[in-house]
């Protein structure tokens, strides 16, 4: 997991990761004291989550690209791991996003009682 987010990048996946965890506090706050406010900020920060991990996606991409133009060629191996690389900001990101639209449809039909 450690290896992950060093390899996603420091500047997308720390924030993801602390985004998950500004979600899921204010999950269980929201499960205690139910508040439509907080409620739908859990889902907005798991939305948020998503676009920042596709736009460090997006980032990752250009920079790996800049540096294939650089070399003037790369093999097929060092190029998968690079799209490999780029896909980890958007897998927190989505998760989170997973994450977050589950606790919202729990808490939104709890807090409806």
């Amino acid at each position: 997991m450690i290896d992950m987010l060093s390899a996603g990048g420091i500047k997308f996946t720390v924030p993801l990761l602390l985004l998950a965890l500004a979600i899921l506090g204010l999950m269980a706050f929201s499960f205690v004291r139910p508040d439509r406010k907080r409620i739908g900020l859990v889902l907005h920060l798991g939305v948020f989550s998503a676009v920042f991990g596709i736009l460090g996606q997006t980032i990752g991409l250009l920079s790996a690209l800049d540096a294939i133009e650089a070399m003037g060629g790369v093999s097929p191996a060092m190029l998968a791991g690079g799209l490999k690389v780029s896909f980890i900001t958007t897998i927190f990101g989505l998760a989170n996003l997973t994450m977050a639209l589950a606790g919202w449809t729990v808490l939104r039909y709890r807090a409806a009682d």
